[in-house]
């Protein structure tokens, strides 16, 4: 038997989630930005809101902050869930945010190590 900790290869850790919330056009979407636990990491995130809208990755490092668009910059469909995987590495932070003001039905970040064991 092989038993695991956080932080394991491909053990989920959840860094933020929000359930059935409001989100703002243009604003990030967590009240904090989320950082890597371990480096280099993914991000999962798994995505669902009720009006359609560009989902977007704000991704920091230093004083510099870029933009991501996810999706191709496609608006993901209403009521629909979607899963994307981001890479962030050592200095790195990542916020999102929603290309509409509208309800969340769900949005969750997880961090899967990416450690070899």
């Amino acid at each position: 038997m092989v038993l695991y900790s956080a932080g394991a290869p491909g053990i989920a850790i959840l860094k933020d989630s929000i359930f059935n919330s409001n989100v703002t056009l243009g604003t990030d979407i967590f009240a904090s930005d989320l950082e890597p636990t371990y480096t280099p990491t993914t991000f999962r995130i798994y995505a669902s809101f009720v009006a359609v809208g560009v989902l977007t990755v704000r991704r920091t490092s230093g004083a510099a902050t870029i933009s991501e668009l996810l999706n191709a910059g496609v608006a993901l469909a209403t009521n629909s869930a979607y899963v994307f995987d981001i890479i962030v590495e050592a200095g790195e932070s990542v916020n999102l945010q929603y290309g509409a003001t509208t309800l969340c039905l769900s949005l969750k970040v997880t961090e899967i190590s990416m450690a070899v064991a």
